[in-house]
């Protein structure tokens, strides 16, 4: 039997090899066990899923595995985004909140995230306890219950949540949003949730890829430019002026511009921030993860905001969220951002409604937003990123040689530092970055890279996929 092993966000793995009805047992009773200890009996369990294969069953698992140990378990009734969850978890002063879910990763993978009572991702203190518990477990399976001592219910988890991020919005600034919005849900569970709301409000809004595909259309569902031709057609096709872009699970933004180009997370959390600091009068300290932009901490200098670098994994960034009720923004690379007001949660919907916002309140398209008032203010910035699919026994050489490295220049570009905080990323004299990193969530190796030049990036990269052969 394949381990259980959490990573940066919740224990994933390959349906029918890992990710099976035993091991989800497994781990729904070794969760149970840590929220018995916590709280006692009686207390409420959320579990929600997204529109993977299957994903509707496996959460009727955990939904009876709970009930099992006298839990009551609210079931949402239909596939949902993980920040609904979340939401739902707080509202109901939950115990936990379950989402099964594999978020961006290949379609033949699905996962089990856990949310605190608080409505964030959940840290080490709490997953290594039902990991190391669950992989105890692991030699004894456990049988499928027979009686159930809470009861299961079945509830919507849409409305709730959707009532609560319109209430952090103003309406109408984005209904003065001209010409088309499409919403790109990537076939994930997202769909039905932005596009009604903004064709309520007078927008010409429309969904693309909104109908449930398991295979995710031969891609992953992660907002990245590769797979995101089906968006780019539509604005041809269109004529669309915006694309709010969304992952499997809903939870991570990214955008397109009305040429078609993509407008990446970084962007779009510099964008956000700029909107809250100078259209809504808001300040506080500011969360990144090593592998987000310097354009948010050149904007974070520039209002005189503090900017804490936290490992990647928003998990670490709602822990701030949490601890500090005054932290205004967090966010990562991979789209993930979450804003004071709301739950300490990444959430595509409310993001995407407060970038409609700005467009709203500024008259201007999405692309000169991005031309002229960010790149104005922090300067030009290029980013790419380069995945390698590697073994596990490879991955853990690349890990052991690239945090012994010490160059003191890469492409000809002087280091200025070495920050080993999560992989190991190269700070440069001239602003550049490259960060190499073993994923937390699949058997890739993911190589980073930003600079004020295109051709910097791609020196960069080829540098830190050099070191990895």
């Amino acid at each position: 039997m394949s381990p259980i092993k959490f990573g940066t966000d919740g224990w994933r793995g390959v349906i029918a090899d890992a990710f099976t009805f035993d091991n989800l047992r497994i781990v729904s009773q070794a969760t149970a066990d840590y929220v018995m200890k916590a709280g006692g009996p009686g207390q409420t369990v959320t579990v929600g899923y997204d529109r993977r294969f299957m994903s509707e069953d496996f959460a009727l698992v955990v939904a009876r595995q709970m009930a099992h140990n006298g839990f009551n378990v609210l079931l949402s009734e239909a596939a949902c985004p993980s920040p609904a969850t979340s939401f739902m978890t707080f509202q109901q002063k939950a115990g936990i909140g379950v989402m099964i879910t594999a978020s961006h990763n290949p379609p033949r993978y699905n996962g089990f995230k856990l949310k605190t009572v608080h409505g964030g991702s959940t840290t080490p203190e709490i997953t290594d306890p039902i990991e190391s518990a669950a992989q105890q477990m692991a030699s004894a399976p456990v049988p499928d219950p027979d009686n159930l001592k809470g009861k299961i219910t079945v509830v919507d988890f849409k409305k709730p949540y959707m009532d609560d991020i319109v209430s952090k919005v103003d309406v109408d600034l984005i209904r003065k949003v001209q010409g088309t919005v499409l919403v790109d849900v990537m076939h994930g569970s997202g769909a039905g949730y932005l596009t009604p709301l903004l064709q309520e409000w007078g927008l010409d809004a429309r969904e693309v890829r909104g109908e449930r595909n398991t295979w995710f259309g031969g891609v992953n569902p992660e907002p990245v430019p590769q797979n995101l031709i089906p968006a780019q057609y539509a604005v041809k096709s269109t004529g669309a002026k915006a694309v709010i872009i969304s992952d499997g699970d809903a939870d991570r933004i990214a955008a397109m511009d009305e040429d078609g180009r993509f407008v990446n997370p970084h962007e779009v959390f510099a964008l956000m921030l700029m909107h809250l600091v100078e259209s809504k009068g808001l300040r506080g300290p500011v969360a990144q993860t090593v592998s987000s932009t310097r354009m948010v901490t050149a904007l974070a200098n520039k209002y005189g905001l503090p900017v804490t670098r936290t490992p990647v994994g928003f998990k670490w960034v709602a822990d701030l969220f949490m601890s500090d009720p005054n932290m205004l923004i967090g966010g990562e690379e991979s789209g993930g951002i979450g804003v004071r007001g709301h739950i300490p949660e990444r959430d595509s919907q409310l993001n995407g409604l407060i970038l409609l916002e700005m467009i709203g309140e500024r008259g201007k398209s999405l692309k000169r937003l991005v031309e002229e008032d960010l790149w104005g203010t922090v300067g030009f910035h290029c980013y790419d990123r380069r995945d390698l699919h590697l073994t596990e026994d490879v991955i853990g050489e690349v890990r052991a040689r690239v945090k012994a490295v010490e160059p003191t220049s890469l492409a000809g570009i002087p280091v200025a530092e070495i920050d080993r905080m999560d992989g190991t990323r190269f700070n440069f004299e001239d602003g550049s970055w490259l960060l190499v990193r073993p994923s937390g969530t699949e058997p890739v190796v993911r190589v980073y890279s930003e600079s004020t030049s295109c051709d910097k990036v791609q020196a960069l990269l080829d540098e830190g996929v050099a070191m990895c052969r």
